[in-house]
């Protein structure tokens, strides 16, 4: 009776979530949500378990929260999994936390709950070199066998941090100029953000921070510019639905003020990049004595020059656009490698089970032969001491033959 009461109450609680999503969807929802996953251990800690019990109640979390997304609308999640600095923790941690994450990846591609029903493709974010060879392996099977999903994308930030990324975007935009793919003013902050590792995908418009913490944590400090930050006391293996809609009703209560910042951060934006490109088809006629260019000079030059912008921004386009294909091509690059390695790996562990199946069956087949010589010198000696009790001479030389072949074949 309790448990058939136990599932009427989880079916119930579950048509809520769905009605109260619907409800939701009719205001506006953000279209990318990020989380900091915090608290898993603490919340370990305040219930006597171990902290792997912590990190594993955290990734069934981490399945409920990508539901609720879902279902509210969001097309993109991403999540701080797993920072650099982190490999600073215990050894026995660190170590757990990685067979975790490799037993996770494969469980979510092997029951494709998720990941098929919704259309979801994982992307896996950060210095991944510095992970263990077999995890490396895992992530890259993740993004190949759920690269054709366009529902939803999930980025997981693993062995991630912003200040490394943006330093490497840095290096990548100078190598660029350098070999000539692109050109120095080529280097705009679209450009940049391109090159981050969240790549293509829109900043995100919602960030929420679990376990009462307010602090990003060198977590997508370039792209959180004008997102809606939101912070929660609830350790994340906690956070409940309730808290997720509470979230999404404060959301929608300031979306009008934040779309308002993001519009006026755009447009700083945009006319900076716009006087740049004019004072360089301008040829410097734009001097620093005109840096007091009211509006309307500047939108005359735009009219005069707007071929010359046209084609200006057409060709950086173009050029940039070089520029992403190749980071595209050396991802694809690497997760083909690694799958590779995967199969190689396979290749070596059934050939080392045929070889040890070889040595077994070798194994036997000298204890067959030491048995067949014994019974032959047993035969022979009897042979030749008592005539009347010996084997006929043709069962005897049979017995010799096989033992002779026997032990020509171990030899």
């Amino acid at each position: 009776n309790e448990t058939s009461i136990d599932r009427q109450v989880s079916r119930a609680m579950r048509w809520f979530e769905r009605f109260a999503c619907a409800v939701l969807r009719q205001g506006p929802i953000p279209r990318h949500v990020a989380f900091i996953m915090d608290g898993n251990r603490r919340f370990a800690e305040s219930r006597a378990l171990r902290r792997v019990d912590g990190h594993r109640r955290g990734y069934e979390k981490l399945k409920e929260a990508l539901e609720w997304c879902l279902e509210l609308g969001v097309r993109t999640v991403t999540v701080y999994a797993f920072s650099v600095d982190n490999f600073k923790r215990g050894q026995d941690e660190v170590h757990a936390l990685m067979r975790l994450a490799r037993d996770k990846l494969v469980e979510m591609l092997a029951r494709g709950d998720i990941v098929e029903r919704y259309g979801v493709r994982v992307r896996v974010l950060g210095e991944l070199s510095l992970l263990p060879a077999d995890v490396q392996v895992a992530m890259a099977r993740a993004m190949e066998q759920s690269k054709m999903n366009t529902n939803v994308a999930l980025n997981v930030c693993f062995s991630y941090s912003s200040r490394l990324e943006m330093a490497m975007a840095t290096q990548e935009l100078t190598r660029a100029v350098e070999r000539g793919v692109i050109l120095g003013r080529d280097v705009t902050s679209d450009a940049f953000q391109r090159c981050l590792t969240t790549g293509p995908c829109a900043p995100p418009d919602m960030l929420i921070r679990t376990s009462g913490e307010t602090r990003l944590s060198d977590f997508l400090l370039w792209q959180t510019q004008t997102s809606y930050l939101a912070f929660v006391r609830p350790f994340w293996p906690d956070f409940r639905f309730w808290d997720m809609g509470e979230l999404m009703l404060r959301y929608q209560m300031d979306h009008a003020h934040v779309a308002d910042c993001r519009r006026r951060a755009r447009a700083i934006e945009e006319r900076a990049q716009l006087r740049r490109d004019l004072e360089h088809l301008t040829i410097g006629a734009m001097s620093s004595s005109s840096s007091s260019l009211s509006s309307v000079e500047q939108d005359e030059l735009v009219v005069r020059y707007e071929a010359e912008l046209v084609a200006l921004r057409a060709a950086r386009a173009d050029r940039l656009q070089a520029l992403y294909a190749d980071r595209e091509r050396r991802m694809e690059r690497w997760i083909r490698e690694h799958i590779s390695m995967c199969s190689e790996n396979k290749r070596a562990e059934e050939q080392d089970g045929r070889n040890d199946e070889d040595d077994e069956e070798a194994v036997v087949v000298s204890s067959e032969d030491d048995d067949d010589l014994a019974i032959a010198c047993d035969s022979t000696s009897a042979s030749a001491s008592s005539s009347d009790e010996s084997e006929p001479a043709s069962t005897l030389g049979v017995r010799r033959r096989r033992a002779s072949r026997r032990t020509a074949t171990r030899l």
